[in-house]
Order: C-alpha cells, then structure tokens, then sequence
C-alpha cells in the first residue's frame, strides 16, 4: 500500500511531481489499484470541499471531469482490473481512500489550509499536474500496454463515446455532476441492450445530421426505449 501514501502526498500539493513518482507502480495489479485509489481519492476530495464550499462545487465538478477524460485510457483498464478483484478487496482499497481524503481534509481544516488545499486540487486537476503519466508514469505505462495488448471491441469505445457526450453535454448544461453520472451510465445501458446495432446506427446518422431532440425522440425505436430512459432521468 506504499503508493496509497504517495497519493495522499500528492493530494496535498506539498510535494513536486518528482518526489510522488517516488511511489510508482511496480506491476500491473499495483499500478489498477494505484489508479482505482486516486479515482476514489479524488471524488472525495471533490465531495468533502463541495460540502465545505457550495459556492465552488461546479468548478470542482468541472476539474474532476476534466481530470477523467484526460485519464480516460488508464482509468478504464484499472476499473476492469479492479472489478475481477475479490470483493473485499476493493472494499478495503474503497475504504482506504475515502479515510485518507477525510483525514487529509480534517488536517487542513485545523491548520486553516483547507480552502487554498480545495482551491489547488481544481488547478492542479485543470492544468494536469495531477493527470496520471504526469504523477506516475510507470503507472500509466503498465495501464496502457494493457489497452494496446487488449484493445478495446467497437462496443466498448462506442460505450465510451456515448457516457463521455452524456456527461459533457449534461454538465455544459449545468447539471449536477453528481445527478448526472449515474443517469449518463443508465442511458448508455438502455442505449446498447435495448436498441439493436442497425437502431443505434440510425441514430447515431440521425443525430449527425443534426435533427432536432424533439424530432429524434419521434423515431420508432427511441419511442419504444422511451420508458426506460424516462425512469433514468427521474431516477426510479
């Protein structure tokens, strides 16, 4: 769990690039729970100074997204390599992380450091100090010559395509990051299991040629799915 304390280091902002890639990934299965963690840590450092600061909530919203997509490959393969791990496991590495953003948030709360420390995690986020080839290239290295020896099937980088939209246009349109991630992940599931490959390629001409929502949404097969992504928007 070395690397666990790299990413606390790192989240503080006290310590240069050079000295986190002090705690590096030695394999694959470190460099995926490596990865996993600082998803996590993230998030809840995003969380944590949300509830501190509501004022600024969209702008964290905004920096962790921007640090997703710019992480996106990496991100990906640890999630799979995570996922096939015993359920205890990542119940620990979870746990792990969410400990370590309270403690860290705790401490700069009493020093009176918190705001600078919240205000540092969007910059850093936004002008990739934190993006993973920067902090832990040997990380990423491992994660991506898994990807370029297992590339992904048209499904899943059409999967990808269609959640990243989602929640790029979700959030341009000022929804809540937080409401928008899981009705992004809910439509996609309605997207590729209940419309056939022919259905999704028509939409997806249908939207090229840019037909109004309004217009798409009177096709015969969105019609059908049209429940379903009803009660992925309202959450029930």
């Amino acid at each position: 769990m070395r690397w666990l304390c790299g990413l606390l280091l790192a989240a503080t902002a006290t310590v240069s690039s050079a000295q986190v890639k002090l705690f590096d990934a030695a394999n694959l299965g470190e460099a995926s729970g490596m990865v996993h963690a600082s998803v996590s840590l993230n998030d809840a450092i995003r969380l944590h100074c949300a509830k501190a600061f509501p004022a600024a909530k969209a702008h964290l919203d905004h920096a962790y997204f921007v640090w997703l997509m710019a992480n996106e490959d990496e991100i990906v393969v640890a999630e799979k390599i995570y996922g096939e791990l015993e359920s205890g496991k990542r119940a620990a590495l979870e746990n792990g992380a969410q400990a370590a953003a309270k403690a860290l948030l705790d401490t700069l709360q009493s020093d009176g450091r918190v705001e600078a420390a919240c205000a540092q995690q969007i910059q850093t986020q936004r002008d990739g100090e934190q993006n993973v080839a920067r902090r832990t290239p040997k990380a990423s290295a491992f994660l991506k010559d898994y990807l370029a020896a297992h590339p992904r099937t048209a499904d899943e980088t059409a999967r990808l395509d269609f959640v990243r939209g989602c929640r790029k246009q979700s959030l341009n349109n000022g929804q809540d990051f937080d409401e928008l991630m899981p009705r992004c992940a809910c439509l996609a599931e309605v997207h590729f299991t209940q419309l056939s490959e022919a259905e999704r390629s028509d939409y997806a001409t249908q939207t090229r040629a840019r037909k109004p929502a309004a217009e798409l949404m009177q096709l015969p097969y969105m019609r059908r799915v049209q429940p379903a992504m009803l009660r992925c928007l309202t959450g029930t």
